[in-house]
């Protein structure tokens, strides 16, 4: 080994890290997406991401949605889905994990109750970041 390479970091329970994916990768790669300044104009007080499979679905505007009347703007639904957000925490704030619902307005049908997960963790460097996931995601 060169001398001026690092060792791979170990941990004695489980020995050499192989692969090390931080939050900042996530973003990077697009799988989760950073909505920290809506969220703050909303109530939030910590940075708040949203997986892409949240972004998807929930957020990002439906072809049909586009031209109708009727049909909510990716802004508006974003903001819907971080007021349901930060309700939620503020009735559970001694849970690091919780389920929430909001309902997702759809052009020409009747909403939809959408469960998503919101999940208090430590980011890259063990500061408390928020992330909204499917119900299903880890």
């Amino acid at each position: 080994m060169p001398s001026n390479s690092k060792p791979p970091a170990s941990d004695e329970r489980f020995g050499t890290i192989v692969h090390r994916c931080t939050r900042a990768d996530l973003l990077d790669f697009g799988d989760l997406v950073d909505v920290s300044l809506p969220a703050f104009c909303v109530g939030f007080k910590l940075p708040v991401a949203v997986s892409r499979a949240v972004w998807v679905e929930c957020v990002a505007p439906y072809e049909a949605c586009i031209e109708q009347p009727g049909g909510q703007a990716g802004a508006i639904r974003l903001s819907t889905l971080l007021f349901a957000a930060v309700d939620a925490a503020r009735k559970n704030q001694d849970k690091a994990e919780l389920l929430f619902s909001f309902a997702l307005k759809r052009s020409g049908k009747a909403p939809k109750r959408k469960k998503l997960k919101l999940i208090c963790s430590a980011g890259d460097h063990g500061e408390p970041m928020l992330t909204v996931l499917d119900r299903y995601e880890d």
